[in-house]
Protein backbone atom coordinates (compact mmCIF):
# COMPACT_ATOMS: atom_id res chain seq x y z
CA UNK A 1 0.00 0.00 0.00
CA UNK A 2 2.71 2.49 1.05
CA UNK A 3 4.84 1.73 -2.00
CA UNK A 4 1.97 2.30 -4.40
CA UNK A 5 1.11 5.56 -2.68
CA UNK A 6 4.68 6.69 -3.21
CA UNK A 7 4.46 5.61 -6.87
CA UNK A 8 1.33 7.72 -7.32
CA UNK A 9 3.06 10.75 -5.78
CA UNK A 10 5.97 10.32 -8.18
CA UNK A 11 3.64 10.12 -11.18
CA UNK A 12 1.90 13.29 -10.07
CA UNK A 13 5.23 15.08 -10.01
CA UNK A 14 6.00 13.84 -13.53
CA UNK A 15 2.56 14.74 -14.91
CA UNK A 16 1.34 18.06 -16.19
CA UNK A 17 1.69 20.18 -13.10
CA UNK A 18 -0.17 23.05 -14.75
CA UNK A 19 -3.45 21.13 -14.51
CA UNK A 20 -5.59 21.24 -11.39
CA UNK A 21 -6.06 18.06 -9.41
CA UNK A 22 -9.68 16.88 -9.80
CA UNK A 23 -11.83 17.53 -6.78
CA UNK A 24 -13.99 14.84 -5.20
CA UNK A 25 -17.55 14.52 -6.46
CA UNK A 26 -20.17 16.28 -4.43
CA UNK A 27 -22.52 14.29 -2.27
CA UNK A 28 -25.15 12.30 -4.10
CA UNK A 29 -28.47 13.95 -4.81
CA UNK A 30 -31.37 12.52 -2.82
CA UNK A 31 -33.69 12.71 -5.83
CA UNK A 32 -33.36 10.11 -8.57
CA UNK A 33 -33.01 11.54 -12.10
CA UNK A 34 -35.56 10.76 -14.77
CA UNK A 35 -35.09 7.42 -16.57
CA UNK A 36 -33.62 7.29 -20.07
CA UNK A 37 -34.37 5.12 -23.07
CA UNK A 38 -31.78 2.85 -24.65
CA UNK A 39 -32.21 1.46 -28.14
CA UNK A 40 -29.99 -0.59 -30.43
CA UNK A 41 -29.01 2.50 -32.40
CA UNK A 42 -28.50 4.95 -29.49
CA UNK A 43 -25.59 7.09 -30.74
CA UNK A 44 -25.80 9.62 -27.89
CA UNK A 45 -24.70 7.13 -25.23
CA UNK A 46 -21.55 5.37 -24.03
CA UNK A 47 -21.53 2.01 -22.28
CA UNK A 48 -19.24 0.73 -19.51
CA UNK A 49 -19.06 -2.99 -18.77
CA UNK A 50 -16.85 -5.64 -17.19
CA UNK A 51 -14.77 -7.59 -19.74
CA UNK A 52 -15.41 -11.23 -20.59
CA UNK A 53 -12.55 -12.41 -18.37
CA UNK A 54 -14.00 -10.38 -15.51
CA UNK A 55 -10.77 -8.50 -14.95
CA UNK A 56 -11.22 -5.04 -16.46
CA UNK A 57 -13.83 -2.38 -17.14
CA UNK A 58 -14.22 -1.37 -20.78
CA UNK A 59 -16.03 1.31 -22.77
CA UNK A 60 -18.17 0.79 -25.88
CA UNK A 61 -19.96 3.20 -28.16
CA UNK A 62 -22.87 0.92 -29.01
CA UNK A 63 -24.79 -2.02 -27.60
CA UNK A 64 -23.61 -4.15 -30.52
CA UNK A 65 -19.98 -3.59 -29.48
CA UNK A 66 -20.58 -5.21 -26.08
CA UNK A 67 -20.01 -8.99 -25.96
CA UNK A 68 -23.33 -10.72 -25.36
CA UNK A 69 -22.19 -12.38 -22.12
CA UNK A 70 -21.14 -8.96 -20.75
CA UNK A 71 -24.52 -7.25 -21.17
CA UNK A 72 -26.14 -8.26 -17.90
CA UNK A 73 -24.93 -5.22 -15.96
CA UNK A 74 -23.95 -2.18 -18.04
CA UNK A 75 -23.56 1.45 -17.00
CA UNK A 76 -25.14 3.73 -19.59
CA UNK A 77 -23.50 7.16 -19.87
CA UNK A 78 -25.25 10.03 -21.67
CA UNK A 79 -22.75 12.05 -23.73
CA UNK A 80 -24.60 15.37 -23.52
CA UNK A 81 -23.81 17.24 -20.26
CA UNK A 82 -27.43 18.18 -19.63
CA UNK A 83 -28.46 14.51 -19.75
CA UNK A 84 -25.85 13.24 -17.25
CA UNK A 85 -27.22 12.04 -13.90
CA UNK A 86 -26.27 13.94 -10.72
CA UNK A 87 -23.21 12.80 -8.72
CA UNK A 88 -23.75 9.47 -7.01
CA UNK A 89 -26.29 8.22 -9.57
CA UNK A 90 -25.72 5.95 -12.58
CA UNK A 91 -27.99 4.48 -15.23
CA UNK A 92 -27.60 0.70 -14.97
CA UNK A 93 -29.12 -1.57 -17.62
CA UNK A 94 -29.54 -5.27 -18.32
CA UNK A 95 -28.96 -5.16 -22.07
CA UNK A 96 -29.81 -8.83 -22.45
CA UNK A 97 -33.43 -7.71 -22.36
CA UNK A 98 -35.20 -6.60 -25.56
CA UNK A 99 -34.53 -3.10 -26.87
CA UNK A 100 -35.64 -0.38 -26.69
CA UNK A 101 -35.93 -0.31 -22.92
CA UNK A 102 -36.32 2.30 -20.21
CA UNK A 103 -33.37 2.47 -17.82
CA UNK A 104 -33.66 3.71 -14.25
CA UNK A 105 -30.81 5.33 -12.29
CA UNK A 106 -29.24 3.65 -9.26
CA UNK A 107 -27.62 5.40 -6.31
CA UNK A 108 -24.09 4.38 -5.25
CA UNK A 109 -23.62 1.73 -7.94
CA UNK A 110 -20.19 0.53 -9.07
CA UNK A 111 -19.08 -2.05 -11.61
CA UNK A 112 -17.12 -4.84 -9.96
CA UNK A 113 -14.62 -7.27 -11.43
CA UNK A 114 -14.84 -11.00 -10.86
CA UNK A 115 -12.19 -10.93 -8.15
CA UNK A 116 -14.48 -8.61 -6.13
CA UNK A 117 -11.41 -6.63 -5.13
CA UNK A 118 -11.37 -4.01 -7.84
CA UNK A 119 -14.34 -1.71 -8.38
CA UNK A 120 -14.68 0.94 -11.05
CA UNK A 121 -16.46 4.09 -9.92
CA UNK A 122 -18.77 5.18 -12.70
CA UNK A 123 -19.56 8.71 -11.57
CA UNK A 124 -16.20 9.93 -12.93
CA UNK A 125 -16.86 8.02 -16.14
CA UNK A 126 -20.13 9.87 -16.58
CA UNK A 127 -18.42 13.21 -16.03
CA UNK A 128 -15.55 12.38 -18.37
CA UNK A 129 -18.00 11.36 -21.09
CA UNK A 130 -19.48 14.86 -21.23
CA UNK A 131 -18.88 16.84 -24.38
CA UNK A 132 -18.07 20.56 -23.93
CA UNK A 133 -20.57 23.09 -25.22
CA UNK A 134 -24.26 22.73 -25.90
CA UNK A 135 -24.89 19.79 -28.25
CA UNK A 136 -27.76 19.90 -30.73
CA UNK A 137 -29.81 17.14 -32.29
CA UNK A 138 -27.71 17.43 -35.45
CA UNK A 139 -24.49 16.84 -33.51
CA UNK A 140 -22.36 14.04 -34.93
CA UNK A 141 -20.75 11.94 -32.20
CA UNK A 142 -17.38 10.54 -33.33
CA UNK A 143 -16.79 6.79 -33.21
CA UNK A 144 -14.69 5.11 -30.54
CA UNK A 145 -11.08 5.26 -31.69
CA UNK A 146 -8.99 2.12 -31.90
CA UNK A 147 -5.71 4.07 -31.76
CA UNK A 148 -4.76 3.11 -35.31
CA UNK A 149 -5.05 -0.59 -34.49
CA UNK A 150 -2.85 -0.18 -31.39
CA UNK A 151 -4.12 -1.74 -28.19
CA UNK A 152 -4.29 0.77 -25.34
CA UNK A 153 -3.83 -0.37 -21.74
CA UNK A 154 -3.63 1.77 -18.61
CA UNK A 155 -2.29 0.78 -15.18
CA UNK A 156 -3.56 2.82 -12.26
CA UNK A 157 -4.09 2.82 -8.49
CA UNK A 158 -6.88 4.19 -6.26
CA UNK A 159 -6.73 7.84 -5.25
CA UNK A 160 -4.31 8.86 -8.01
CA UNK A 161 -5.54 12.16 -9.56
CA UNK A 162 -3.35 11.79 -12.65
CA UNK A 163 -4.88 8.37 -13.27
CA UNK A 164 -8.26 10.12 -13.19
CA UNK A 165 -6.98 12.71 -15.66
CA UNK A 166 -5.62 10.05 -18.02
CA UNK A 167 -8.86 8.06 -17.87
CA UNK A 168 -10.91 11.19 -18.52
CA UNK A 169 -8.69 12.16 -21.45
CA UNK A 170 -9.01 8.74 -23.13
CA UNK A 171 -12.77 8.64 -22.65
CA UNK A 172 -13.30 12.20 -23.90
CA UNK A 173 -11.27 11.31 -27.00
CA UNK A 174 -13.39 8.14 -27.26
CA UNK A 175 -10.37 5.84 -27.24
CA UNK A 176 -11.08 2.18 -26.48
CA UNK A 177 -8.79 1.00 -23.66
CA UNK A 178 -8.40 -1.56 -20.89
CA UNK A 179 -7.56 -0.55 -17.33
CA UNK A 180 -5.74 -2.53 -14.63
CA UNK A 181 -5.55 -1.49 -10.98
CA UNK A 182 -2.10 -2.38 -9.64
CA UNK A 183 -3.31 -2.32 -6.06
CA UNK A 184 -6.66 -4.04 -6.31
CA UNK A 185 -5.95 -6.39 -9.22
CA UNK A 186 -2.66 -7.43 -7.60
CA UNK A 187 -0.70 -10.23 -9.23
CA UNK A 188 -2.85 -10.37 -12.34
CA UNK A 189 -2.22 -6.70 -13.13
CA UNK A 190 1.51 -7.02 -12.48
CA UNK A 191 1.77 -10.02 -14.79
CA UNK A 192 0.01 -8.05 -17.53
CA UNK A 193 2.32 -5.09 -16.91
CA UNK A 194 5.38 -7.33 -17.21
CA UNK A 195 4.01 -8.85 -20.42
CA UNK A 196 3.42 -5.47 -22.07
CA UNK A 197 6.74 -4.10 -20.85
CA UNK A 198 8.58 -7.05 -22.38
CA UNK A 199 6.79 -6.50 -25.71
CA UNK A 200 7.81 -2.82 -25.58
CA UNK A 201 11.43 -3.70 -24.78
CA UNK A 202 11.25 -2.09 -21.35
CA UNK A 203 12.43 -3.53 -18.04
CA UNK A 204 9.26 -3.70 -15.90
CA UNK A 205 11.33 -2.94 -12.81
CA UNK A 206 11.88 0.57 -14.18
CA UNK A 207 8.14 1.24 -14.51
CA UNK A 208 7.46 2.93 -11.20
CA UNK A 209 4.59 5.33 -10.57
CA UNK A 210 1.12 5.52 -12.06
CA UNK A 211 -0.48 5.92 -14.46
CA UNK A 212 1.48 3.75 -16.87
CA UNK A 213 -0.11 3.72 -20.32
CA UNK A 214 0.78 1.43 -23.22
CA UNK A 215 -0.19 2.43 -26.76
CA UNK A 216 0.81 -0.55 -28.84
CA UNK A 217 4.48 -1.10 -28.04
CA UNK A 218 4.97 2.44 -26.75
CA UNK A 219 4.86 3.21 -23.05
CA UNK A 220 3.88 6.55 -21.50
CA UNK A 221 4.83 7.14 -17.86
CA UNK A 222 2.52 9.51 -16.02
CA UNK A 223 -0.16 11.55 -17.75
CA UNK A 224 1.50 13.18 -20.77
CA UNK A 225 -1.31 14.63 -22.88
CA UNK A 226 0.98 15.67 -25.75
CA UNK A 227 2.68 12.27 -26.01
CA UNK A 228 -0.63 10.42 -25.85
CA UNK A 229 -2.13 12.61 -28.54
CA UNK A 230 0.89 11.94 -30.74
CA UNK A 231 0.73 8.17 -30.29
CA UNK A 232 -3.04 8.08 -30.73
CA UNK A 233 -2.99 10.34 -33.76
CA UNK A 234 -5.51 12.78 -32.31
Amino acid sequence: MGLLTAFCALAMACGQASEDVPSKASEASATAPAPIEVSADSSHLLFRYVSEDGGTVKTAQSVAAIPENCRGEVVVIPVAPEDAPPPGWDYVADLRKPLPQTVEAQNGFSLETRSKTRTATTASAAQSAQVPGSPTKAMQIPPVREAKNKRVSMFSSPGCPYCDKARSFLEKKRVSFSEYDLERDGQRARQKLAQLAKAAGVNPQTLTGVPIIFVGKHVVRGFDRRRLSQLLGI
